[in-house]
C-alpha cells in the first residue's frame, strides 16, 4: 500500500519534495504520479538527490503507464516520456519537411489535441476508469495533490473522485506558503465550494489563513493547520546544500529582483530600469514564466548591468545576493530565514486586492517609491539599517510554522499522509 504524490508541474516539487524526502527517510512507501506531458521529472535537480540518497524511486508517467490493449499501446508510446521535449513550440527550431519532422509534428499535435485545458480526447481516454485501474496497479490508498489546480482541470477533480469512490485519503496540498492574502483567490474557492465536500480535510500554513477560509464557507473543522515543510529547518539545511549555496563576500552590492505576476507590471519594468541605472549595485532580475521577461526566456545574457535569470534555484540567488526586492512571492521566507535586507516595494501592488502579510512589521523596508528603494540600498551600503527580529521571529511562528514545533513539521505531515 502506498502514498502517492501528484506532480503537474515543477514548482510542486518545491513544497512536495521535503515531505518525499521525509517520506523516503522514515522508509514509508510511496510513488510521485507525473501528470505533466512535457515534463521528465528525472531531470530535476531535487529527484536526482533523492535519488542519489535513497536509490530507486518510483515515478509513474501516468499516460504512457496502461498498454494493455492496441489503443492504450499506441497512445502509451505516444506519451512517453521520452518525448517530453517535444511540442509544437519546441518544433519552431526543428528542420522541416523531412520524416523525422513530420514524426515529431504528429507528436506534437496530439499533445496539443489531448492535453488542452478539459480537452474531450482526455476526459475520454484519461478517465476515472483509467485511473482507477492505475490506483489499483499501483496499490495506492492515500494521495496528495497540490491545490493549485483542483478547481481549474477536470484531470485533478478525477483524481479526488476516484478516491471518494474508491475510499482512498485524498489531501489538498497548499501550492505554497501563503505571505499574502489575495482577494480573488478567495472568490475563486468560493464560487467552488461544492467541490471540497469529498475531502476530509484541507491544509494550509497558518490560524490566519484557516480563519480566513472558514469566513467563505469551508468547514473549519476539515481545516488544518501544519506549517510550512519547504521551510523547515531541516529541509533548509538540506536545500541550501544541493543548491550548493556557499558564503559570499561580494566586493559590489549584490540585488536580486524577483518578478511578479500580480504586480503591476508597467511599474515593475519601470523599477528594474532605474534599478538597473545605479552604478554601485549589481543586479540580477529573477524572472517569471508569465513574467515582463518571459518571451525572452534569457539566461545570464548581460543587459545594460541587468543580468536575468530563469534557472538559477532561487535559495541559492539569494544566498549570494546582499539585497533581496519582491513583493508577494513565498520564496522571501527564504531571505527573512537567511536575515537578508528584504525591500518590498508596495507602490507594485493594488493593496485593495493583495494584502501583503509582512508589510508594516519592520524586518523589511517598505518602499513608496524609487528614491525609497535607492536610498534602502545606500543604507545598507553605510551599514545603517537594523531589523526587528523579535517581530521576524513571530510572523515566522505565526505565517510559516502555523504556531507548530519546526523543527517537526515534515513528520506531522508524514503522519498525516501515509498509509495506515
Amino acid at each position: 500500500m502506498k502514498t502517492a504524490f501528484v506532480i503537474r508541474d515543477i514548482p510542486d516539487l518545491d513544497h512536495l519534495t521535503p515531505i518525499i524526502y521525509k517520506f523516503l527517510l522514515n522508509d514509508e512507501k510511496l510513488v510521485i504520479l507525473n501528470y505533466e506531458i512535457n515534463l521528465n521529472l528525472q531531470n530535476d535537480f531535487r529527484i536526482k538527490f533523492l535519488q542519489k540518497k535513497f536509490g530507486r524511486i518510483d515515478i509513474i508517467n501516468v499516460y504512457s503507464f496502461i498498454n494493455d490493449n492496441f489503443i492504450y499501446s499506441i497512445l502509451s508510446k505516444i506519451f512517453s516520456i521520452k518525448n517530453f521535449e517535444i511540442n509544437l513550440k519546441n518544433l519552431k527550431h526543428e528542420i522541416k519537411y523531412d520524416f523525422n519532422f513530420l514524426k515529431k509534428f504528429i507528436i506534437a499535435f496530439l499533445k496539443k489535441t489531448f492535453f488542452k485545458k478539459n480537452s474531450y480526447f482526455e476526459n475520454f481516454f484519461f478517465n476515472k476508469k483509467w485511473l482507477k485501474k492505475i490506483f489499483k496497479i499501483l496499490k495506492i490508498k492515500s494521495v496528495v495533490l497540490d491545490d493549485s489546480s483542483y478547481f481549474i482541470y477536470k484531470k485533478a477533480q478525477n483524481i479526488v473522485n476516484v478516491c471518494h469512490e474508491e475510499k482512498i485519503k485524498i489531501f489538498l496540498f497548499p501550492h505554497t506558503c501563503f505571505i499574502c492574502d489575495i482577494k480573488e483567490d478567495y472568490v475563486h474557492i468560493k464560487n467552488n465550494l461544492s467541490k471540497l465536500k469529498n475531502f476530509p480535510n484541507l491544509i494550509t500554513n497558518s490560524n490566519f489563513r484557516k480563519n480566513k477560509l472558514a469566513d467563505i464557507g469551508v468547514d473549519k473543522n476539515k481545516i488544518l493547520v501544519c506549517g510550512s515543510g519547504r521551510f523547515s529547518p531541516e529541509w533548509l539545511e538540506i536545500y541550501k546544500k544541493i543548491t550548493n549555496c556557499k558564503s559570499m563576500n561580494n566586493l559590489m552590492i549584490k540585488v536580486i529582483y524577483f518578478q511578479g505576476i500580480y504586480n503591476n507590471q508597467l511599474l515593475e519594468k519601470e523599477l528594474i530600469k532605474y534599478l538597473s541605472k545605479l552604478d554601485y549595485i549589481d543586479l540580477t532580475v529573477k524572472t517569471h514564466p508569465r513574467g515582463i521577461f518571459s518571451n525572452k526566456q534569457i539566461v545570464y545574457r548581460k543587459e545594460k548591468k541587468l543580468l536575468l535569470d530563469h534557472t538559477t534555484p532561487s535559495t541559492k540567488l539569494i544566498n549570494e545576493n546582499d539585497i533581496i526586492i519582491g513583493t508577494f512571492s513565498s520564496i522571501l521566507v527564504d531571505a527573512f530565514i537567511m536575515k537578508k535586507t528584504v525591500i518590498y516595494p508596495k507602490f507594485l501592488i493594488n493593496e485593495d486586492e493583495i494584502e501583503i502579510l509582512y508589510s508594516g512589521k519592520d524586518f523589511t523596508f517598505d518602499c513608496s517609491n524609487h528614491k525609497e528603494v535607492s536610498d534602502v540600498i545606500l543604507k545598507y551600503k553605510k551599514k545603517q539599517l537594523n531589523l526587528n527580529d523579535k517581530n521576524l521571529d513571530s510572523f515566522m511562528q505565526d505565517y510559516v510554522y502555523g504556531n507548530k514545533n519546526k523543527e517537526t513539521i515534515l513528520n506531522d505531515y508524514v503522519n498525516i499522509f501515509k498509509v495506515v
